[in-house]
């Protein structure tokens, strides 16, 4: 079968999560694929594992088109889009509705900068943000929470990327919440899961116990790592784009040599006593 020769090793699923996440733009919905594959045994844990660490690092596509002025080009992206889709053969129609699907995304950033800009002018979102930017721990809740609620870290990352360049968020502040919106972003696996077989409640886990244990190792080195951030880069934007890439492809390729390991720790946290079929 197609999909499991795909993710039949660790290595094979991480490069086929990273291209099929960098063509979704959803890290989410793949891995939540990912869960319903597991569950229907078409795929072996090990190869989840690597799907996994391939959609943190495929993910990172979208934050760094968002730091791009790519996001003028919205309403371009999505009349070619709709051209293809109503034109186009199936395939192509496919393509189109990616298009314009991106275009819409970048669209909605454009909307978001100009509501941002009208509420910085006011007392509480500047006082909310600074108050963010002198506590990390509470950043990076804010990232959780929004990533839950939007069920897309991308749009969470996007909006740090705004509120930096207009000097709204300091770089910590904007990275500690990046670090939020991935673990945030697990959201969607864990609801996927639900009521679901042993093998797709711990596909899920591999995606929080991944996001999460990167977020504890990285969060007391914060300084040092934005400062390591900043020197990637001269814009703000685009520093806040790097760290979430240097964060995500730093965990998964940390991880990915120990893949067998890290499938037999999450195993032993869903033991086979509770399993549900």
């Amino acid at each position: 079968m197609v999909v499991h020769r795909m993710a039949s090793t660790p290595l094979k699923g991480m490069v086929t999560g990273m291209l099929l996440t960098a063509l979704v733009q959803s890290s989410s919905a793949i891995t939540a694929i990912t869960v319903g594959l597991a569950a229907g045994r078409l795929i072996t844990f090990t190869g989840a594992v690597g799907v996994v660490l391939g959609t943190n690092i495929g993910t990172t596509v979208t934050a760094q088109l968002a730091a791009f002025d790519i996001v003028i080009l919205a309403p371009y992206l999505i009349t070619a889009g709709l051209v293809i889709v109503v034109a186009g053969g199936h395939p192509a129609r496919l393509a189109g509705i990616a298009l314009s699907g991106s275009g819409l995304f970048f669209q909605g950033l454009l909307w978001i900068h100009d509501g941002l800009s009208s509420l910085a002018s006011g007392p509480f979102l500047p006082s909310l943000l600074r108050m963010a930017s002198g506590h990390p721990l509470l950043a990076v809740a804010a990232g959780v929470l929004g990533s839950t609620a939007v069920q897309s870290s991308s749009v969470v990352i996007a909006l740090a990327i705004l509120l930096t360049r207009q000097e709204l968020l300091t770089l910590p502040a904007a990275t500690a919440i990046v670090l939020g919106a991935n673990v945030g972003t697990c959201s969607t696996a864990l609801l996927a899961a639900m009521g679901s077989n042993i093998a797709a409640r711990r596909v899920a886990l591999v995606h929080l116990v991944l996001n999460a244990g990167g977020v504890l190792l990285v969060l007391p080195f914060l300084t040092f790592f934005t400062q390591l951030v900043s020197l990637s880069a001269a814009d703000p934007g685009r520093q806040v784009a790097n760290a979430h890439t240097l964060f995500n492809v730093i965990s998964s390729l940390a991880v990915l040599p120990w893949a067998g390991g890290f499938a037999r720790l999450v195993a032993l946290l869903v033991p086979e006593g509770n399993k549900r079929n």
